[in-house]
Parts: C-alpha cells; sequence; structure tokens
C-alpha cells in the first residue's frame, strides 16, 4: 500500500472522498498522460515513470572502455517454477493472434466502445483486459490482468507454448517479464509481495514476457480484481496488416476522450526537429549519458543516479530535448533501422535476447562511434562505455524526431 498512498498524497484528493477504493481509482488516473503533439505514452501500462530505486550517486566517471558480452539464453526457454500450474488446466490457443495495439482508460471501457473498437476496419479481434500501476517486490510496475486461456492466444509463440505458464496464473500465481524476473531477481516458485487495495503475496510461477512494450506482469483476472486494478480498462487488439496510422485515428475515435492508443506497428515518433536529429542534439545526448559513467544498473530506473539500459536512453536524450518512449521495445521503433556498417554517433543499438519473446527488444544502448557503445548494462554492473558485443540480434535504429 505504500506506493499507493505516496500517489495520494501527490494527488491530494478532496476530503470525504472513498477511502482505499479511491486511491487504486487513483492510480487508474495515471494510466494515460498525453504528451505533446499528440503523442499518448501509457504512463500506467507502457513504460512510464518507473521506480528510481537507490538514491547513491554515480561513481567515479571511468571513461575506460569495459569489455562484455549479452547472455544469450538457449532459444524458447520459457522459465517455470517446479511445481507451476498442478490444479487447473487451461486449453491450447485455438488460434494465434498478433498484437497490433494496446490501448488503455482511467476507468472501465463501456461495452460500445469495446463493440465500436472491434468493428473497426481491419480489427480482427480485441481482448479486455484489466490493467494499471502499482507497487510488486519494492518496484512500481505495470501490471495487466488477462483471462489466462484468452490471452493465451496472443502471447508470443514460445509463452503461448509453455501450458505451464498459463496453468500458473489461472492457479493465482503471477507471470513476470523475463527481463524484470531476471534483473530484479525474483526466484521462481517464490512469493512477491503486490501492494494493490490490500497487500497480496504472489507465487512468481513464470518468467514470459507479454510481448507488450511496458507490460511486466501478468496474473488472472480474478487476482486483479482482488488488488483492485480497474476492470476492463484496456485491450489488447489483433488487426493484421491494418495500416498503422490509420488505426491509431480509428482507435482514437471509437476510444472515450484521454484514453490512451499504442500501435505496436510501423514507426514511432519523438520530438526534436524536423527529419533525424540534428549534430548538435546528438551532441548534447552523448555528452549528458557520459556525465552517468558509473552510474548503478537498477532493473526500472530511470536516473539521475540509477538507470536501466531504456532509462538511460530516455534520460540523455531528453537532456537535447527529444522526448523518448520509455521502453527499449518501443525506442527501437523511433525511426528506421540500418545496417551496423553504417552506423553513426546517436544512432540506438538494440538487441532481441529474451527467449520467452524471440521478436522482442529486450535491450537497447547508444551508438559512440567506432565500434563503442554507452550503456546500462545489467543488474550489479554499471553505466559503462563497451565495445559493441557481439551475440543476439543486434538492430541499429537513427532516430527520427517528429515533424
Amino acid at each position: 500500500m505504500r506506493a499507493l498512498v505516496r500517489l495520494a498524497r501527490r494527488l491530494a484528493p478532496p476530503a470525504g472522498s472513498a477511502g482505499r477504493r479511491y486511491l487504486i481509482v487513483a492510480v487508474a488516473t495515471l494510466v494515460v498522460t498525453t504528451l505533446g503533439a499528440g503523442l499518448v505514452s501509457l504512463t500506467a501500462v507502457t513504460g512510464g515513470a518507473r521506480s528510481q530505486a537507490g538514491a547513491t550517486p554515480p561513481g567515479p566517471r571511468d571513461a575506460t572502455v569495459q569489455a562484455f558480452q549479452w547472455q544469450v539464453p538457449k532459444p524458447n526457454a520459457v522459465p517455470v517454477a517446479e511445481d507451476a500450474g498442478r490444479r487447473t488446466e487451461v486449453p491450447e490457443p485455438r488460434e494465434r493472434r498478433d498484437r497490433s495495439a494496446f490501448v488503455a482508460a482511467a476507468g472501465p471501457l463501456s461495452a460500445a466502445e469495446v463493440t465500436a473498437v472491434r468493428r473497426l476496419p481491419g480489427v480482427k479481434s480485441a481482448e479486455v483486459v484489466d490493467a494499471a500501476r502499482l507497487e510488486v517486490a519494492d518496484s512500481m510496475i505495470s501490471m495487466m490482468g488477462v483471462e489466462p486461456a484468452r490471452f493465451r492466444e496472443y502471447a508470443p509463440r514460445p509463452a503461448a507454448k509453455a501450458g505451464k505458464v498459463w496453468q500458473s496464473l489461472a492457479d493465482g500465481g503471477m507471470a513476470v517479464s523475463y527481463e524484470m524476473g531476471k534483473d530484479a531477481k525474483l526466484p521462481l516458485g517464490k512469493p512477491a509481495r503486490a501492494d494493490g487495495v490490500k497487500p497480496v503475496d504472489l507465487r512468481v510461477g513464470a518468467y514470459a514476457t507479454s510481448g507488450i512494450p511496458g507490460i511486466d506482469a501478468l496474473v488472472s483476472r480474478t487476482v486483479a480484481s482482488e488488488l483492485g486494478l480497474p476492470r476492463g480498462n484496456a485491450l489488447v487488439i489483433n488487426a493484421p496488416g491494418a495500416d498503422p496510422v490509420k488505426l491509431r485515428a480509428g482507435l482514437k475515435e471509437a476510444l472515450p476522450e484521454g484514453a490512451g492508443v499504442q500501435v505496436l506497428t510501423g514507426t514511432l515518433d519523438t520530438f526534436g526537429g524536423d527529419g533525424t536529429l540534428n549534430a548538435s542534439r546528438i551532441e548534447v545526448a552523448l555528452k549528458a549519458a557520459q556525465t552517468r559513467l558509473g552510474a548503478p544498473y537498477v532493473w526500472g530506473a530511470e536516473g539521475p543516479n540509477t538507470f536501466d539500459c531504456s532509462g538511460l536512453v530516455q534520460w540523455a536524450f531528453g537532456k537535447a530535448g527529444v522526448q523518448m518512449p520509455r521502453v527499449a521495445a518501443d525506442q527501437a521503433r523511433t525511426g528506421p533501422t540500418v545496417p551496423y556498417a553504417q552506423a553513426r554517433p546517436g544512432d540506438l543499438l538494440s538487441w532481441r535476447l529474451d527467449p520467452t519473446a524471440p521478436d522482442y527488444i529486450s535491450h537497447i544502448a547508444i551508438y559512440l562511434g567506432e565500434g563503442k557503445m554507452i550503456v546500462a548494462p545489467r543488474t550489479g554492473d554499471v553505466v559503462k562505455i563497451a565495445p559493441v558485443p557481439q551475440g543476439g540480434t543486434l538492430l541499429v535504429t537513427r532516430i527520427r524526431p517528429a515533424s
């Protein structure tokens, strides 16, 4: 309840308002934050501000190059607790559904609004889910409540095939993203405290990434209700082949004012000028990042004293006046991809290293030139300059600000 209390104080609700139930609604009101130029960031559910764990300033500014390699896990391996999902059977998915868009509102979506989304051109299906931010294991995370049998059809293929993931959810457990499980060091099979309208200990049944950028954990809708997540305030949408721009426009029209819309295909826009970033902005971003050398890696942290990989990217480019998305998967879509041989300073380097979602971007860094990058690599390490490592699938993104 600690995170909710802090949020309640920040929001300063009027005297006489409902107590604990009001607090979780207050969290839900943080779901949607509208940024400039119409770009919407789903603060509660797609990688908005996360916990700033630790307040220790960065250590000595060591600019020497420190080599390391990504730990490339076995492909398609989904870590699950040994005794996960023993009580409840969840049927195999009848079909595969791509995740084309994710939307969230501050409160429940009406039946008419859900129907309007499902009738949009190109939309094949839309699954109703619950979504909000809350504190789990001392970190602010984004959680989604799902019907295990139905959402299994939308999950990345390795996770969808792992029956114990969904059986564990149906039994009242929690599946955390592969990144959260490893970097936040949440032991499989052990409980993690979730602070909703009341504290609940949720058993970590699996590391299984949802495939939706910024979603850190999945629970069943029954558990979501117990925690007090807003009921039916979000949709996962399958619209294969739909034009991203038209899909976003249609969703904005169909949904209530202020609802957040995140199209999961196509290129995202950032802010900062026309065309690609100019040299002066790149120089500011690179210098800003290098002032953080020695800052500890903390999963979910976004500065100024601790960072995860995407938190460093967002913070550094923010110093140059460029508004970046919060999570690596979205940051890697902020411009066209180029061959590594053509990489230049200020480009983003990203990797697919998640065995539970092989197409998902899980790590990101900023290219410095001459084969070097600046990166917040992993738990137990610090922001450093390193050679660009081999291993995993490397993508290079040239940031394209919105015009």
